[in-house]
């Protein structure tokens, strides 16, 4: 099974996604063009025959064409709207509005984009903990190290960090469901302490940057690791 996004749902079992056999592809950008290879030079005339009736002696080769130049490299492509992949969120999505009871906990909206899972090769990276800043995140990569991740199945994370208080907002295709409670650091360690709805607590491993945050979810067979990207 998948478990979601510890920042996300602690308690979680309606946004439990079953695992299936799937892959993952990439299309490689084709280069550009290159120049037409100049044309061979053309042979010599043959010589003219000999007295006593002797062969005349070969012409000389043609000298060889120059090879063609190379054609100019293509343009790169501009990048396309919310290139940096948190969605339609702006950093004045960071507001958790209403603070209420389950179900709804708090008002803060899903503004990320759906994120698919992907199959990861070679072993995840190692948890490196850090400096969490403050501020809106929103989920933009979820890869699967291990194991075949589950064909098509999308997530969508927007979480706020308030000094100790995250507040976090998950939908799949099937269910939706916000949760908030407080967060503790320590190393590569992350424990999340479950406020609303209900209670509970969950401890993962984590990696933090200035734009960054990673969340590991790890089994004995594989990993799966969160990318949330701090918006700006």
């Amino acid at each position: 099974m998948i478990r979601h996004s510890l920042f996300a749902l602690i308690l979680s079992p309606i946004l439990l996604v079953a695992v299936a056999c799937g892959s993952d592809s990439t299309d490689e950008p084709s280069n550009s063009t290159g120049g037409t290879a100049g044309a061979g030079g053309s042979g010599g005339a043959g010589g003219t025959g000999g007295t006593a009736g002797e062969a005349g002696s070969g012409g000389s080769g043609g000298a060889a064409g120059q090879a063609g130049s190379g054609g100019t490299a293509g343009e790169a492509g501009s990048g396309g709207s919310g290139g940096s992949g948190v969605g339609t969120c702006t950093a004045a999505d960071g507001d958790p509005g209403d603070i209420g009871p389950a179900p709804d906990c708090h008002q803060l909206p899903n503004c990320a984009a759906d994120v698919t899972f992907q199959t990861a090769s070679g072993t995840a990276p190692t948890p490196a903990g850090g400096t969490v800043a403050d501020g809106l995140y929103a989920l933009t990569a979820a890869k699967v190290y291990g194991m075949a991740a589950p064909p098509g199945v999308t997530v969508k994370v927007t979480q706020f960090k308030d000094g100790d208080t995250m507040y976090s907002v998950a939908k799949t295709p099937n269910s939706e469901g916000r949760t908030m409670g407080t967060v503790a650091f320590s190393g590569t360690d992350v424990v999340l302490t479950q406020t609303c709805p209900g209670s509970g607590e969950q401890s993962r491993k984590y990696t933090a940057t200035s734009t960054q945050l990673l969340d590991f979810d790890t089994d004995e067979d594989r990993t799966i690791v969160y990318e949330y990207t701090l918006v700006p």
